[in-house]
């Protein structure tokens, strides 16, 4: 991605002097991160203040654990494809955010962790908020941009914000003593946008050309990347003109909407494992089919794979490619789209046909799945929640969820997502608690759409309090909380795996419609479908937020656990064995 010059020199006026923090604010405006995510402290009061100060500017967005801090900047990415900054005091401050900079480095999400230092000199003797902040996020972030002068702070962020966004993209800290925010300084140059993304070589998209012109059975697995990349159209216009079916990765659901006739869904769809082993040629378009999304490996990606990916580092990972094609997506799917035009459609047994009957058959097994159902009265169907929530809410819906078992009822095929970025969730870390924060970054970055956040119980009492925030940002959220008294996951893996014996995973929930009420948003219990549709239907009418704790049955399964549950049942009988075989004296204590 190609962006204007933002060079610009600025000189301290000696009316009114600049400090470090002008800098910081001027890098934030000059390349047009618009939101600040942060805790205020003693040591950034300053910089709090003076954004303030300028309401047309960057704006600070004040939120009560510095985890969320993280968690919005990642939904903010996710959504625009551009990274926020994330800000915290050292030492705890700092440290309450690396779940979410290392969730976001697993992902390849672009942001920002802005953590000031005590003083370098001081590390190690016990000054408040001792902590080498530098060697603690090292093997969270893909970089690290230290400032070594109070006038480098602005353009230190400017480069760390560049970086964020060269491939593979990724949380960058900007390091830098807490004292150079106030420091006085005569002036600061921020420094020019780097270049785009490299474009790929001819030779290889030529491979590439011949390896699909002679594919009968075509069929693409699509990666978050092609949002990044700004080539949704692109893979569009590729598996038209190729007549493929489209698979995307669980986070990248929305890059191909799932009404389009040739979408096919994630591998959480019932007959996806039964299409791949027809195909005979993929293209794999930026994924780095990591393992939540290919059932641990088991997907049976044709032999004949074409990679096409602008992150380094990703081929012939997880699966080998027959073809790389290493460069800029949009480009590299522009290419293909004209050097494949006019090829022979797929036969009558594929493309749209053969989703078709791949939709209506995991749609008939959900039918069958729900027929078996016996309703012993402890709460809603799950399955028919998920289908009132794609009912009620709008086609360009943006949805928040996380890891836990309520995020697998999402990936069911009876919760189609429409649009781009319609659903946000994490791919690797898969941690319980983000949801509400991320969709606070969501709704910042979209703020003409409807975001809904759909979270366990468990992983809304990680955030509580960030309910508040929705208040104080005056941000807009749906808040629908999976109530079913359970860390759920746990709970079925411990059935299924471990032989039912069930622990630590029962929850003691507050009223959650009392607490969002005690936090002044609107709050409502429900315990049937027909009171959850008139629930959203009045929620969406709204300008405030609104939390709507449905009461759940937990003893429902989704299919995507049940297939997550079988390769769990084979790791630890294999680990189990191991153990065994081991001995007994293979224990070994070592001491720093």
């Amino acid at each position: 991605m190609e962006l204007m010059s933002t060079d610009r020199s600025v000189e301290s006026p000696p009316e009114t002097p600049l400090s470090g923090d002008d800098g910081f604010a001027a890098a934030l405006a000059a390349r047009d991160v618009p939101f600040l995510f942060n805790l205020p402290g003693t040591q950034t009061l300053s910089l709090l203040r003076k954004m303030a100060e300028n309401p047309g500017g960057p704006r600070a967005i004040f939120i009560r654990h510095e985890q969320a801090a993280a968690y919005g900047a990642v939904g903010y990415a996710k959504v625009t494809g551009r990274p926020a900054v994330c800000l915290a005091v050292p030492g705890p401050g700092a440290t309450n955010m690396l779940t979410g900079v290392a969730s976001a480095q697993a992902d390849g999400i672009p942001l920002v962790v802005a953590t000031p230092q005590v003083p370098s000199e001081l590390l190690g003797r016990g000054v408040l908020h001792d902590a080498d902040l530098g060697a603690l996020f090292a093997p969270t972030v893909k970089g690290v941009v230290e400032v070594v002068a109070p006038e480098d702070l602005g353009p230190g962020l400017a480069r760390a914000i560049d970086l964020s966004l060269t491939p593979r993209q990724g949380p960058v800290q900007l390091l830098f003593p807490s004292s150079f925010l106030v420091t006085r300084i005569d002036g600061f140059e921020l420094p020019d946008v780097p270049e785009g993304v490299a474009q790929p070589a001819t030779t290889d998209l030529d491979a590439a050309r011949a390896l699909l012109q002679t594919a009968r059975r075509p069929i693409i697995w699509a990666g978050d990347r092609v949002h990044f990349a700004g080539a949704r159209a692109a893979l569009r216009e590729l598996a038209e003109v190729l007549g493929a079916p489209v698979v995307t990765d669980e986070m990248a659901r929305g890059v191909f909407p799932e009404n389009h006739p040739l979408a096919m869904g994630t591998a959480s769809f019932r007959a996806m494992p039964e299409v791949l082993a027809e195909a005979d040629v993929c293209v794999a378009v930026g994924t780095a089919f990591p393992e939540w999304s290919t059932v641990s490996w088991t997907m049976p990606v044709p032999q004949s794979l074409v990679h096409l990916n602008d992150e380094p580092g990703v081929f012939n990972l997880n699966y080998p490619a027959a073809v790389g094609v290493s460069g800029d997506l949009a480009a590299s799917l522009a290419h293909l789209v004209t050097a494949l035009a006019g090829r022979a459609a797929p036969g009558d047994d594929w493309g749209s046909a053969r989703v078709t009957r791949a939709r209506e058959s995991g749609l008939a097994a959900i039918a069958a799945d729900r027929a078996d159902y016996v309703d012993a009265g402890r709460g809603m169907h799950p399955g028919d929640v998920v289908s009132a929530l794609r009912a009620a809410l709008p086609a360009d819906v943006l949805v928040c969820t996380d890891g836990s078992a309520t995020g697998n009822w999402l990936s069911e095929e009876s919760f189609p997502v429409l649009a781009s970025s319609g659903m946000l969730q994490s791919d690797v870390f898969k941690e319980t608690g983000s949801a509400l924060c991320a969709g606070m970054g969501a709704k910042l970055a979209a703020p003409e759409r409807e975001v809904v956040v759909v979270q366990g119980d468990g992983g809304l009492l990680f955030q509580l309090g960030e309910l508040a925030s929705l208040c104080h940002n005056e941000i807009k959220l749906i808040v629908v909380v999976f109530d079913d008294g359970f860390f759920n996951a746990d709970r079925i893996y411990q059935e299924y795996v471990f032989g039912g014996r069930e622990s630590d995973c029962a929850l003691f929930n507050p009223d959650f419609a009392a607490v969002a009420t005690a936090f002044g948003l609107h709050g409502e219990n429900v315990t049937s479908v027909a009171e959850l549709g008139a629930s959203l239907r009045d929620a969406l009418k709204r300008n405030s937020s609104t939390v709507i704790a449905a009461k759940i049955d937990p003893m429902a399964l989704p299919y995507r656990l049940r297939s997550r549950i079988e390769v769990w049942k084979k790791r630890t009988a294999a680990a189990q064995a191991a153990s065994t075989d081991s001995g007994r004296n293979g224990a070994r204590v070592t001491a720093s």
